[in-house]
């Protein structure tokens, strides 16, 4: 990961992540959104994994409670980066001198092999997903579509596997490579259709010596708020 890479918002928004048992993450925001959010980590979680989330400004005045669902992560220099899908959006009072640096969504690279069914429903054609994010996707597909064209994916060439998640193609990217909308947040639902066999997952850190910036994390572990989750 390079430093460039590394969003800074000027509300100085940060975050505390623990995982269900109660072990604290130590954490580096890499980018955020209005409702999903990159970290730097010390550890790879598998898909699915819950984590408890507490959000707040560097002069801890104002804290808001979220939780995090694990979609995506792959190792990166210093550790493994993860992206969370948000339970709620984080409140335009958290980064109200910087809401219009915030993305709508954040797009994360994977490579997917999916099927394509077209409006006519009639044929399902092989199409590879190059990356995603809550509310789109860019895929590339050997068949020309117009833009507007209306289709549905699904992770099986089986017409007995339902193609549950719709999309619109928006845009040309290159040729053979389309942008497409996906509406009511349909991102959520691709990483499970084909990332669900994901296992790598460690509970306790495994890289020794990790240095990710996280020196307010012990204050935000006391103000959590009671009845949240348990931290031993």
């Amino acid at each position: 990961m390079n430093r460039e890479e590394v969003r800074k918002l000027s509300s100085g928004l940060c975050a505390a992540i623990c995982l269900p048992s109660g072990n604290p993450l130590p954490v580096s925001i890499i980018d955020v959104a209005r409702g999903d959010l990159r970290i730097l980590t010390d550890r790879p979680l598998r898909f699915g994994t819950r984590t408890n989330i507490v959000f707040f400004c560097r002069d801890l005045t104002n804290t808001t409670p979220n939780t995090g669902i694990v979609h995506w992560c792959r190792p990166a220099d210093g550790g493994w980066e993860l992206g969370l899908f948000l339970n709620a959006p984080i409140p335009e009072s958290m980064v109200s001198n910087s809401w219009w640096e915030l993305r709508d969504s954040i797009r994360y690279p994977c490579q997917w092999q999916g099927w394509m069914l077209e409006a006519d429903g009639t044929n399902r054609r092989p199409i590879t997903i190059t990356d995603y994010s809550l509310g789109g996707m860019r895929f590339e597909c050997r068949w020309r579509l117009p833009l507007g064209a209306r289709i549905h994916i699904s992770q099986s060439p089986h017409p007995s596997v339902p193609a549950v998640v719709p999309g619109r193609v928006e845009r040309l990217i290159s040729y053979g490579g389309y942008g497409c909308f996906l509406p009511r947040e349909g991102g959520r639902f691709l990483p499970g259709m084909f990332n669900a066999s994901q296992s790598l997952h460690m509970e306790s850190p495994f890289v020794d010596g990790l240095k990710i910036r996280s020196s307010l994390l012990p204050q935000m572990i006391e103000k959590l708020p009671t009845g949240g989750f348990e931290v031993s």
